[in-house]
């Protein structure tokens, strides 16, 4: 189900949360451009006019005008111009009456100052220019113009020296002669054709004036870039036009007819122009008056947003009719405030703020289109550099956001995006509205990655939110900030799945909500429901769900509605609010199912759904939250009736989101789950075609995310498999091909594997080998489980893949992809978990700063790889691997892969030579299996168990898998019922009697191998629970004779059939080994063994070879990793159950982790060349998974294994302290027998027969009088 993720609010009082409707969109100016869709580009056959500037209707080719003028002003510098003024200001001051050449002076100050109207509209300099122009002409008496110049330059300096006047006014002709640039000419000449175009095809759309208003601005710029006056005339005609539409308008035509200051120009253009000004003064007293009533400042701009805000309190009072009688009031002001007026920006502002008023309270699209108009208008006036041109950038940003809410229009919110980045750029800190426009800004980048899904704009807006919270420490703001940045928070964690977000949005939202709870004040309704919005979705994600969570959100949400109320102004709160109740409740029901509950989330629903008629946006989630509501009911019920009005709802919704809206996913998915519940019902798999289109289409829709697609594939992969359609091989492929996308490395170390231990994860390798069983595509089974297990190491192990062959071929590319690879795996190692109730926003940014930092090098990386692959012979680079290649594993001997799906379990045999062969296992399936390992967990931790009573505790406790659980019973106990209590050998002699008749024997059969004296190499590959059970084990052990799998192979096991493919090779001059024994851990019990067990190595190693660490620091221990041949660990071994890669060594400074080893990295020279080939890990817990995640086989053996070794000798469980130096003293004595340190060449120990040496030490040990299984059994050879 969906939740609305925003709630309406005072748009300046409090920042907005998300929307999430999503289109594609196009890059826009954030200038105060008006923006239209592009496609509506049409060449003509005028050949002056570039052809892409050329629009079919008049609106979209006034578009194209106003930003080729717009371009053509911004050419133009107003720094320079302000010069040319201050230079003509000083000349015309200092210039004495009598002296020639004053009048050309004026002449060029008056063309300045008409031109800087242009750029930057004051209606001071018109009138400066209209008495310059008459002074220059002699039409002014010479003791009034004196005294205007003097009042006209009170300000600027007038000390320029007589000898400098001369060069001031050339230098000031000098630039205004070229102050447009020729450049910008053709630009022009196509607005002035896009302009004329407009005029001709004007239907109603665009109000007339406003394009004649910039057609003369264009004309007249062209008149100083051409000296044309016939360009002044015709700006002049427009002109009347406009002046008679809009008399604010008037301005531009007094400063058109002093523009042109040719003798031959009409005298009487100068008259009409001081008389038109001093028409347009009386009408500016007027509207001043009437700005005075509103209690607008005359003269001065508006101080700060909050300032408005007040202003607004005081005139609405909850009260309609007084803003709408002061927004009349401002309407009749502008109208009459001439057009550069400075009085007439700030009330433009005002107006435009109050229509924003009304709009959040009657939602008339007319208002908020006004507001952004006269927003633009007020830009226009107040160009940069002017005091109140970002508080406009934002103010327009706003208004087009609040728009883009209303419709969903892309153009709205990427042109609201860059006007905020400008807007932000103009308050650096310690600006005091830096804060809105951070908070704002985040929004809007909320709102982008909601209909994008980039994550590039989630991480910004998470940014921008955090430093806005950094920058407002106390209240009142700040509980806004809290909660708007945790509904990105939450957002993002929908999308990645990083538990670590919606722990921090939920603290955000408590945080936010005490800080504005008071004894004189209710809660605040939206505070209220974006807290509950977090727990919910912490509930729905949970693997372990919690009750208490979905009660109080539910509790939270009713106090939203009740806070509400029914108050028509509170309608959109109020749809928002009954929606995410409805949801909650309909959670609570999946789960804890209460007829009560079901009934009354649909009622809800369709109460949220009567207040969202059409058009309104979020009109189709509400429609399809109904369906899903309805959907489940039917599933409980029954009721044929619901199942048709389902389909209904759910067409309605996919017809309101036609592509590209961003949940359009959602519904396609929505409609197969009730197309597919339909055929079920009526038994008819006719529809199967239909849900099955329906489920590709959803994952190849562009803005669902990659758990969504995961979902759907899944969904796919299930209902292809139970018809039996032909697609269900191509569904689990894109199942597979996603698990890397899950995992990606912009999630830290922690996140990727708690992303992978779900559980609809840790199924894919079974369900998907199962598949192409069942359709006797053998080799493809092994294709698939390589390719879904190990993700974790399988990635880490590309990004340190040996690059020599590239080297020879392109060294660059080579070198460009290794670099990439080693920054994007140091970042890959970090840890952002962090208590973020001591951690600064500062802090926690840096953190994520990495994370961004890695998405990006991932995405270089995968780009520099597909590089590769473009190139002949590196096709397949990096590629997983094919049969083909991965038969190559068997060269020494079979490998045999055991899986067990549901109710089924398998063995698929490779051997290099023969096709992959299937041995199906009959007796046994992947439920038994898990409860073998678990009771085997059971005992690791316990020396007794009471069988009886555990495996009933847990099938109460799983009361779905109960009768698994009583099947193992019923082959572990008998049918005994007495609570007798088992110790670990007994239940492993049962167990390994078990293994060895539903599993190894059946193999041994199929492969025809005999009982030996010298037993041949065999690897075991066990996937899913088969990980945890001592395979190389099993056997009849209280029969006579006995019969085990040890009489028959030589046992070693692999994780993947890749790890087996990476043959080592040695030097006779590296050749070294490094024993370190640690007898007295801190917090551990002593091990004196270990220094017995150094003593026996000692007897079979040379002293040359060998390095001994006693009690030696983690540091140390790494340090000697990559010199050493052989390693060898006598010490305590820890698996953390929580944190897998926490697991490791106990030495004197305490645990050297999975995660330090896996760190190391030597690039130098690759592991194989390093001569990196043995560990032996004589430490408890070494070679024990992860239960969570069986297939990604996280512990210490394959760390060592990644780190490089090629073979691993380790334990499954506790062993003993006397059991470590008896197998290792066989171990290295059949391993050393026939070395000889000081020969010339030395004769080295051959470390491929490591598995045979361990082999015979654990046999030796087996043999020893009274030796229980419990001892020997743990001690297992993995890789080579």
């Amino acid at each position: 189900m969906q939740t609305d993720m925003h709630t309406p609010v005072d748009t300046r009082q409090q920042a907005e949360l998300i929307t999430e409707n999503e289109h594609n969109c196009e890059e826009v100016a954030g200038d105060g451009r008006y923006e239209k869709p592009s496609p509506l580009l049409m060449p003509t056959g005028t050949a002056s006019l570039d052809a892409r500037y050329f629009i079919a209707d008049e609106a979209d080719s006034f578009t194209t005008a106003h930003n080729l003028l717009q371009d053509v002003k911004a050419a133009a510098s107003l720094p320079n111009l302000n010069t040319v003024i201050r230079l003509l200001q000083s000349a015309a001051s200092s210039w004495p009456p009598a002296k020639s050449g004053r009048s050309k002076c004026l002449h060029h100050l008056a063309t300045a100052l008409l031109i800087r109207f242009i750029l930057a509209p004051d209606g001071n300099d018109v009138q400066n220019a209209v008495s310059l122009r008459g002074a220059a002409l002699g039409r002014v008496s010479q003791n009034a113009f004196e005294q205007t110049l003097e009042w006209m330059f009170r300000d600027s300096h007038t000390d320029t020296a007589a000898a400098d006047i001369g060069e001031s006014m050339a230098t000031a002709a000098l630039i205004l002669e070229g102050f447009f640039p020729t450049s910008e000419t053709s630009k022009l000449d196509s607005a002035l054709l896009c302009y004329q175009e407009a005029l001709r095809t004007l239907n109603g759309g665009l109000e007339q004036w406003m394009v004649f208003w910039e057609l003369s601005e264009a004309l007249i710029i062209k008149f100083y870039l051409t000296g044309n006056e016939a360009h002044v005339d015709e700006a002049i005609t427009h002109l009347r036009y406009v002046q008679q539409s809009k008399f604010n308008r008037t301005i531009g035509l007094c400063a058109a007819l002093v523009t042109a200051n040719s003798k031959f120009r009409p005298p009487e253009h100068l008259k009409e122009a001081a008389d038109l000004y001093l028409e347009i003064y009386e009408k500016d007293n007027e509207a001043e008056k009437l700005v005075e009533i509103v209690g607008l400042p005359l003269g001065q701009e508006l101080p700060l947003d909050a300032g408005i805000e007040e202003a607004e309190v005081d005139l609405v009072s909850d009260q309609d009719s007084n803003l709408d009688a002061t927004i009349e009031i401002c309407q009749v002001a502008e109208s009459l405030l001439s057009w550069g007026n400075r009085q007439r920006a700030v009330t433009l502002e005002y107006l435009g703020n109050l229509l924003e008023t009304r709009f959040e309270q009657s939602k008339d699209p007319k208002d908020i289109r006004d507001a952004i108009q006269l927003y633009r208008e007020a830009l226009d006036l107040c160009v940069f550099p002017h005091p109140n041109h970002s508080m406009l950038l934002y103010h327009l940003a706003h208004a087009l956001d609040t728009r883009y809410e209303l419709n969903g229009d892309m153009d709205d919110i990427n042109e609201a995006i860059k006007l905020q980045r400008r807007s932000l750029e103009l308050r650096p800190s310690p600006h005091p509205n830096r804060i809105e426009s951070l908070v704002h800004l985040g929004i809007e980048m909320c709102r982008l990655y909601e209909r994008r899904g980039d994550t590039t704009h989630s991480e910004e807006a998470i940014r921008l939110l955090r430093e806005a919270l950094e920058l407002c420490p106390s209240p009142p703001r700040r509980a806004t900030i809290l909660s708007t940045l945790a509904v990105a928070l939450r957002r993002r964690y929908i999308r990645r799945g990083n538990p670590n977000d919606i722990d921090e949005a939920i603290r955000l939202q408590r945080e936010a909500l005490k800080l504005r709870e008071s004894p004189n004040l209710r809660r605040d309704s939206s505070l209220l429901n974006n807290l509950a919005g977090a727990i919910q979705t912490r509930y729905q994600n949970h693997t372990q769900r919690v009750s208490k969570d979905i009660n109080e959100a539910i509790q939270l949400y009713r106090e939203a509605v009740e806070l509400c109320g029914s108050e028509s102004s509170n309608l959109e709160s109020q749809s928002m609010f009954l929606n995410s109740l409805a949801g909650a409740i309909h959670e609570r029901y999946e789960h804890e199912p209460d007829r009560n509950d079901i009934d009354e989330a649909i009622n809800l629903h369709r109460d949220s759904l009567k207040l969202r008629p059409l058009p309104h946006p979020l009109r189709s989630t509400s429609l399809h939250n109904l369906a899903e509501a309805i959907h489940t009911r039917f599933k409980r019920m029954g009721d044929s009736t619901d199942i048709y009005e389902v389909i209904q709802l759910h067409e309605d919704a996919l017809a309101l989101r036609s592509s590209p809206h961003p949940e359009r996913s959602t519904s396609l998915s929505g409609l197969a789950d009730v197309i597919e519940t339909l055929l079920r019902h009526k038994k008819d798999s006719s529809g199967i075609y239909k849900v099955i289109a329906l489920r590709k289409e959803a994952i190849a829709y562009a803005s669902t995310p990659p758990l969504t697609r995961f979902s759907e594939s899944l969904n796919w992969a299930r209902i292809s498999d139970e018809y039996g359609h032909e697609s269900r091989l191509d569904a689990h492929h894109s199942c597979i091909n996603l698990l890397p996308q899950l995992a990606a490395f912009d999630l830290d170390l922690k996140s990727r594997r708690q992303i992978l231990t779900r559980t609809s994860i840790t199924s894919v390798a079974s369900d998907s080998a199962a598949c192409a069983i069942s359709l006797g595509k053998h080799d493809v089974a092994v294709e698939f489980l390589e390719a879904s297990r190990s993700i974790f190491w399988a990635q880490a192990l590309q990004l340190r893949a040996p690059l020599e062959h590239l080297e020879k071929v392109d060294r660059s590319l080579a070198d460009e992809l290794r670099e990439i690879s080693r920054e994007l795996e140091q970042g890959s190692f970090r840890d952002t978990s962090y208590n973020t109730d001591s951690i600064s926003q500062q802090h926690i940014m840096s953190i994520e700063a990495v994370g961004v930092r890695c998405r990006h090098l991932q995405e270089k990386w995968a780009e520099t790889v597909e590089a590769v692959r473009n190139m002949r012979g590196f096709e397949d680079f990096l590629r997983p691997k094919g049969i083909a290649s991965l038969k190559q594993a068997a060269q020494s001997g079979p490998v045999v892969i055991l899986f067990a799906a549901h109710s089924t379990a398998s063995a698929l045999i490779v051997t290099a030579s023969d096709d992959v062969q299937y041995v199906p296992l009959p007796r046994t399936n992947r439920p038994a299996v898990a409860r073998y390992a678990e009771i085997i967990q059971q005992f690791s931790k316990h020396s007794r168990v009471n069988l009886n009573t555990f495996i009933e505790k847990r099938a109460v406790e799983n009361e779905s898998d109960s009768t698994s659980w009583f099947d193992v019973r019923s082959r572990l106990v008998g049918r005994r019922e007495n609570s007798k209590m088992v110790n670990f050998d007994e239940f492993l002699n049962t167990l390994l009697g078990i293994l060895w008749t539903d599993v190894v024997e059946p193999v041994f059969h199929f492969l025809k191998i005999q009982k030996s004296a010298q037993p041949s190499r065999l690897w075991w590959c066990p996937t899913g629970p088969f990980a945890f059970l001592p395979i190389h084990a099993a056997g009849k052990y209280d029969q006579d004779p006995t019969d085990f799998a040890s009489q028959y192979v030589i046992s070693s096991y692999t994780p993947t059939l890749t790890t087996l493919l990476n043959t080592p090779t040695h030097t006779t001059a590296s050749f070294k080994m490094t024993v370190a024994i640690q007898p007295e851990a801190p917090g551990c019990s002593p091990l004196p063994g270990t220094k017995v067990e150094l003593d026996k190595i000692t007897r079979h190693v040379p002293t040359t070879w060998l390095t001994a660490l006693h009690r030696p620091t983690g540091k140390q221990v790494l340090r000697q990793l990559a010199k050493s041949s052989v390693a060898h660990f006598a010490c305590h071994g820890v698996q953390d159950a929580s944190e897998p890669l926490h697991s490791g060594l106990m030495l004197s400074d305490g645990r050297l982790k999975v995660l330090e080893i896996m760190k190391e990295d030597d690039r130098d020279t690759d592991s194989r060349k390093r001569g990196m080939s043995l560990a032996f890990l004589s430490a408890c817990e070494a070679a024990t998974g992860d239960s969570a995640t069986p297939d990604e086989v996280m512990h210490l053996a394959a760390s060592l294994m990644f780190a490089g070794f090629h073979s691993v000798v380790a334990t499954m469980w506790t062993i003993q302290d006397l059991d470590g130096p008896k197998v290792a003293d066989g171990f290295y004595e059949h391993l050393f027998k026939q070395c000889a340190a000081n020969f010339t060449p030395p004769i080295l120990p051959e470390l491929k027969k490591s598995a045979e040496a361990l082999h015979l030490a654990v046999d030796k040990l087996r043999r020893e009088p009274g030796m229980s299984l419990q001892r020997w059994v743990p001690f297992v050879h993995y890789g080579l």
